[in-house]
């Protein structure tokens, strides 16, 4: 931390350099005061108790540079006197384990219209804190696509709440679709996106001709019947390393990389509830949908097995142009 010594040194010299050029001004544009005179500060005006002869034209040049200067000094030594210092405070980091409807979000990522859920989370801190913040998640989730456990950190003042009292102070200034059901200190080497090793989705679908109302912008309705034999044996193909590149829409910048590792994909039917649980290494945009929606084809006996394979030994070659809607996707588990 700064000494008082060193925080005012800088304010001090400008007084300092203000006092010198004004009175260099002074005796530059006026007379020099005898013992007993007043002297002039306006310029070319002559003293009335001095009878010093006037000094050379040229000083007329000389004191307006240092009226100028001493303008200037006494601007910075202004600012400086209002201005409050910078001062560093302890800081800790916190990891926020987060859910979230995304059916009224423009997706996880901070949008221009401010309606991204980090844009929601950032607000809340602003209000408790009186200051900005930034808020870094593990991932981004689209519009439309729900979180059961996403994950960020932030880093806050250190002492400021003990983590059950954020919790309760972060819900308390959130839309009610968007809930902190975890928060703890961890250390500031702590990223969530970077110390990520993977994560798990879960892909929802009801398949029942009347579509349940509160499943509405949770799941994704199919009214015909799911084979799902076929769409099960067809989910393996898909474990493992693989290039995936047919299974990834374009988001602008290209990734890296489309090789990742799909460690399973576990298909389930309770009633008319179907629903598919990936877990991988990472997923690349929309990876998870497009994969869904191409094994929905196979399963309504539209496409065979053969046809996913195609995709898998000629990656990027050509893309399929099956995508589920994103209100049946939710972010289940973020793992490291």
């Amino acid at each position: 931390a700064s000494s008082p010594f060193a925080k005012g040194l800088p304010r001090f010299l400008c007084y300092l350099l203000f006092a010198i050029c004004y009175s260099a001004f002074n005796v530059s544009d006026g007379r020099w005061a005898a013992p007993g005179s007043r002297l002039l500060f306006a310029p070319g005006t002559r003293s009335r108790q001095s009878d010093s002869p006037p000094l050379p034209r040229d000083c007329h040049v000389f004191s307006a540079i240092c009226y100028l200067l001493s303008a200037i000094c006494y601007l910075l030594f202004c600012h400086s006197a209002f201005t409050v210092p910078t001062m560093s405070f302890p800081l800790e980091r916190l990891r926020l384990t987060i859910a979230y409807d995304g059916t009224g979000f423009a997706g996880w990522q901070s949008q221009p219209n401010r309606n991204g859920v980090q844009d929601h989370l950032e607000a809340a801190f602003q209000t408790i804190l009186g200051q900005k913040v930034r808020v870094h998640g593990s991932g981004r989730t689209d519009a439309g696509v729900h979180a059961l456990g996403q994950v960020a950190h932030v880093d806050v003042l250190a002492g400021k709440f003990p983590p059950r009292v954020w919790c309760l102070a972060l819900n308390a200034n959130l839309p009610a679709d968007v809930r902190i059901l975890g928060c703890r200190r961890v250390s500031a080497e702590f990223h969530a996106r970077f110390f990520a090793q993977g994560k798990m989705y879960r892909y929802r679908i009801w398949n029942n001709e009347i579509f349940h109302p509160l499943e509405v912008g949770r799941a994704w309705h199919i009214p015909q019947r799911l084979e799902l034999d076929r769409l099960t044996a067809c989910a393996t193909l898909f474990s493992g390393e693989h290039d995936f590149a047919s299974f990834a829409a374009n988001r602008g910048t290209p990734a890296e990389t489309t090789v990742r590792t799909i460690h399973e994909i576990k298909v389930k039917r309770v009633g008319p509830a179907v629903s598919l649980e990936f877990s991988g290494d990472g997923f690349l945009y929309r990876m998870v949908r497009m994969i869904t929606g191409s094994l929905v084809q196979v399963g309504l006996g539209r496409r065979d097995e053969s046809w996913l394979e195609e995709f898998l030994k000629s990656p990027g070659k050509r893309k399929t142009n099956h995508s589920a809607p994103a209100e049946g996707l939710y972010l289940v588990r973020v793992l490291y």
